[in-house]
């Protein structure tokens, strides 16, 4: 806590969950509208049914954990220093546990089927760059800068 570096992240944190709240608990207009010739998006995005409360504690959770995770992961990196070993126990890992996940929440076996095309590239694009190129990337510089 000492370090700037630590303050800064613990600061980053505070700011995200407190944006997080504001924008959640605001009482105005929604703040996306999605355009379309049907109604049914604006009804699901209006729907009474939506939880914004849960929502935001969710969020709130996702950005404390993500930065306790940061810190414990640079604690691994300073024993540990293969990056790529890391990622991929950790991309390993968590592909285990959404597929749990997935597999109990989506019970449809058509849900499951990938077709050839747009659908094949946005999920492996997502996969290499927004996972585990993002999470390579991550782990290098913690490995190189610490906490």
């Amino acid at each position: 806590m000492r370090r700037s570096s630590s303050q800064a992240k613990y600061l980053g944190t505070i700011i995200s969950i407190s944006g997080a709240f504001i924008v959640t608990l605001y009482k105005g207009p929604p703040i996306i509208i999605i355009p379309s010739h049907s109604d049914l998006p604006n009804q699901l995005l209006l729907s009474p049914k939506s939880n914004w409360v849960f929502g935001s504690l969710l969020l709130a959770s996702s950005c404390l954990l993500s930065a306790l995770w940061k810190i414990y992961q640079t604690a691994t990196m300073k024993e540990y220093p293969s990056e790529r070993t890391v990622v991929f126990f950790y991309c390993f890992f968590g592909t285990i546990q959404c597929a749990i996940y997935s597999l109990i929440v989506e019970k449809d076996p058509n849900a499951w089927k990938l077709k050839p095309g747009l659908e094949l590239v946005a999920i492996l694009y997502s996969a290499i760059f927004g996972s585990i190129f993002h999470n390579l990337i991550h782990t290098w510089g913690l490995h190189k800068k610490g906490v």
